[in-house]
């Protein structure tokens, strides 16, 4: 639920939504626990940064290839 609000405010401020890949599913939930057990955002703030920094560079990597004519890899489903 709290991914829905959050992502519900990255689009009411005109922001591009996070999104968390399966592959990516355990070490979100281990940012988790870790920001939880250390009382700090600082962990998981870390961990959504990379994460969003690694799917904007993909979609700009498909986007580029689809402009050059190459094959568009899909992204990852998000879970």
């Amino acid at each position: 639920m709290s991914r829905l609000v959050m992502n519900h405010l990255q689009y009411e401020f005109g922001l591009v939504p996070v999104k968390i890949v399966k592959e990516d599913k355990a070490e979100y939930i281990q940012a988790l626990v870790d920001s939880r057990e250390q009382e700090s955002l600082e962990t998981f703030r870390e961990f959504m940064l990379c994460e969003h920094t690694r799917n904007i560079t993909k979609e700009i990597e498909a986007f580029k290839k689809s402009q050059n004519g190459g094959p568009i890899i899909a992204s990852s489903d998000p879970i």
